[in-house]
């Protein structure tokens, strides 16, 4: 067994050793400022390779903060490089970035030296009363190491640098007459941008071009910025006035006072009860009040899994009186003459498609509790709300300031949609009535601690989504509409009650950080 261990820990070794694999020994760069201020780039790369196969190496040149990259050249191993895609060939292609990408015969490992030359226009920028070249000397993205890199830069003996610093700070440049020379060992990519300081008039050149139409750019975002802000500001405050008289142009509701009910205020069935007090037990209630009439039966059925109880609602009364939302439910949950059901497909299929709550409201419409302008209102409400908060959430995903400015103003009125929706009655003004009572019962039997002849009164605390709780403060006889599977366990009675109450919702009611800009850059790469 130890044998096996150490031959698989061997070849584990052996593979991690053959990842192919490459690194930059030394990366220079040489940069020359002549006197009009015109920047030549030497960069010379000397790559290992390991465990290839390995057929190119790219560097894409970046042109960010300057006017352009031109007269490249690129060789291999010292030698000029033509145009092509064959070995010892190089492409030369784009302008921002220019992309160089050397070809070479296929090696597994080995060692091959890689140039590239090319002037920068633009590179040297106003700075206070001088000048300033500011260059990013190294690829700022790759995926190879770099061990050592000599940067060497160059101008007019007649110049005399003000200074000359890498923003890392380290090592310092040793600085002579037309020439500064450092020494970077393991550097990191990110912070090897030099700043090199000239008195004003060092360089003939003039503000580069980029400098201006960055300046234009600025310009026209603050514009823009500008014209969002106003624009956003203006769609706010229209929006929101137009919100508001559109809420002012509905009916006004009457004011009712608070009272107390510790009876059903009216006859109407626990489903209408429910949708006027917007709770989301309306089937529950059906189910527990056409119990209570002998229409249905509820029975638990064998235990399940690790004693996990289960029921099924039985018809009993094929020619029941029904009303027509109990007719709708009875269609939807025994189809094609079934007269027993699971519990959890009871549930289900009522809220199917919708219809049983449509059936609901239907009858509350028939009964004048329901007022067709304040429902349209409200529905208007909230469909200015879902597609605000649609369009305005999208917008946040444009990477654009003043988009994201008319988004967050977009977000605002859907907010202010949804409260006034929310608070837009669709009742009728006896609808509000009958609403505010069937809430205050709803609150009374949610705290109530006694509750008289509670089996009369279940199907309604069902409806209202708190029967579960309400049982557990009474010692209520099993209902003779139930049947547990022993027929002695009232916990199986509790069980079937919490169960309806957790189901309740299945049918509602109502209603950078590296100090500055810089030139240069790019990535590179091998394969």
């Amino acid at each position: 067994m130890r044998i096996r261990c150490v031959f698989a820990a061997i070849l584990l070794c052996s593979s991690a050793a053959s990842a192919k694999f490459y690194e930059a020994t030394h990366y220079d760069v040489k940069l020359s400022l002549d006197p009009q201020g015109v920047l030549n780039v030497t960069e010379t790369a000397d790559f290992r390779f390991v465990a290839g196969p390995f057929t190119f190496v790219f560097r894409d040149l970046a042109t960010t903060e300057t006017d352009g990259i031109d007269n490249v050249e690129a060789s291999l191993d010292g030698r000029p490089c033509s145009i092509g895609t064959g070995p010892g060939q190089v492409e030369i292609e784009g302008k921002s970035p220019v992309k160089v990408r050397w070809h070479f015969q296929e090696i597994m490992s080995g060692n091959h030296t890689f140039t590239v030359r090319y002037r920068v226009l633009g590179a040297l920028r106003p700075h206070g009363s001088g000048q300033m070249l500011s260059w990013r000397l190294l690829p700022n993205t790759k995926g190879y190491h770099i061990f050592s890199s000599e940067v060497v830069l160059e101008y007019p003996t007649s110049v005399s640098p003000q200074s000359i610093v890498l923003r890392s700070h380290a090592p310092d440049f040793q600085i002579g007459a037309g020439r500064a020379t450092a020494i970077l060992v393991n550097p990191e990519t990110g912070s090897a941008v030099v700043d090199a300081k000239f008195p004003a008039g060092s360089f003939s050149a003039g503000t580069p071009k980029w400098i201006g139409e960055k300046a234009e750019r600025e310009a026209d975002a603050e514009r823009n910025l500008q014209l969002a802000e106003g624009g956003s500001a203006l769609f706010l405050l229209i929006a929101c006035i137009g919100l508001f008289r559109l809420r002012m142009g509905s009916n006004p509701t009457p004011h009712v006072q608070p009272v107390d009910v510790t009876w059903p205020p009216d006859t109407l069935p626990p489903a209408l009860a429910g949708f006027l007090a917007s709770r989301g037990g309306l089937s529950i209630g059906v189910l527990l009040d056409l119990a209570r009439r002998g229409v249905v039966r509820v029975e638990e059925t064998a235990k399940g899994f690790l004693g996990s109880r289960h029921f099924q609602v039985v018809w009993l009364q094929p020619n029941a009186m029904l009303s027509a939302h109990e007719q709708v439910l009875h269609d939807l949950v025994f189809p094609q003459g079934e007269t027993s059901v699971k519990l959890q497909e009871f549930l289900s299929r009522q809220a199917a498609k919708g219809r049983f709550t449509a059936a609901v409201r239907d009858e509350a419409k028939a009964l004048g509790l329901m007022d067709e302008s304040r429902a349209r209102l409200r529905t208007l409400l909230f469909r200015i709300c879902v597609v605000l908060a649609i369009v305005g959430g999208a917008m946040m995903f444009v990477p654009s300031l003043p988009v994201r400015i008319f988004a967050g103003s977009a977000l605002a009125v859907s907010l202010l949609a949804l409260i006034l929706g929310s608070t837009q009655t669709m009742w009728s003004d006896a609808g509000v009535v009958a609403s505010h009572n069937w809430k205050a019962y709803a609150r009374y039997l949610s705290k109530a601690e006694s509750v008289p002849h509670l089996e009369q009164v279940l199907p309604y605390a069902a409806a209202f989504g708190v029967a579960a709780p309400l049982l557990k403060k009474h010692n209520m006889p099993m209902p003779v509409w139930f049947q547990a599977f022993d027929g002695s366990d009232s916990a199986s009675f509790e069980t079937f009650m919490a169960y309806g109450d957790s189901s309740s919702s299945s049918d509602s009611g109502g209603g950078s950080g590296d100090g500055g800009g810089a030139s240069g850059g790019g990535t590179s790469g091998a394969g």
